[in-house]
């Protein structure tokens, strides 16, 4: 099974946190196996994890549509999935679950998610794209606890703040969160992207 090792210039944050160099292994991507059994449908939370900002961790994704900028002014309006900003805003936690052929998928819509193509643009969206994979991470040799998504072989996401949009939604803002390191794809030229301002990993945990 093969397996890469992630490393990550620090971005430093208060404290002088930083994501941990972590060894990524695959887990299995044709099946469900790998996706936490809950008592309910084996439905699963995704949140943050080991960001290099300490106050971003454990935060609950959620789905949004957001503004996907393909030009300077022009964009059009895309379901993705965000971060919550803040602990105590009051969100009805989103659930997920993996269906048909190992797909990722927002419960209980049952629609898919996959990682958009665009390099600069990576991040979860309910549109085509590459399909998400759970991985493990080892640490200098020892497996971690927790599983985490991914795509390609790559575990590591990078987060940027937005305010709130001013629509009664996310009163607290939200963090937008796009995978790192997602190679050029020449049938989907990037786009300009927020610029991260921290990075950490997602896990799957059982709701």
């Amino acid at each position: 099974m093969k397996r890469a090792t992630l490393r990550l210039l620090p971005l430093l944050f208060g404290i002088g946190l930083a994501v941990p160099d972590v060894t990524v292994i695959p887990r299995d991507a044709e099946s469900c196996s790998a996706y936490p059994k809950g008592p309910s449908n084996n439905l699963f939370y995704i949140k943050t994890d080991s960001t290099d900002k300490g106050i971003a961790d454990n935060l609950f994704a959620y789905d949004k549509t957001i503004p996907y900028f393909t030009s300077p002014g022009v964009s059009h309006n895309v379901s993705t999935l965000v971060i919550e900003a803040s602990r105590q805003i009051d969100l009805a936690k989103q659930v997920y679950q993996c269906q048909r052929n190992a797909q990722l998928a927002v419960y209980p819509r049952n629609v898919d998610i996959n990682v958009s193509h665009d390099a600069g643009n990576a991040f979860l969206w309910e549109d085509q794209g590459y399909k998400p994979q759970l991985y493990a991470h080892e640490i200098d040799g020892v497996r971690q606890p927790d599983t985490y998504l991914g795509a390609l072989g790559l575990t590591t996401w990078a987060f940027y703040f937005r305010p709130a949009p001013g629509d009664g939604t996310s009163p607290e803002g939200y963090y937008g969160a796009k995978l790192s390191g997602v190679p050029a794809d020449p049938d989907f030229p990037p786009h300009a992207g927020y610029r991260p301002e921290f990075y950490g990993f997602l896990k799957v945990v059982s709701a």
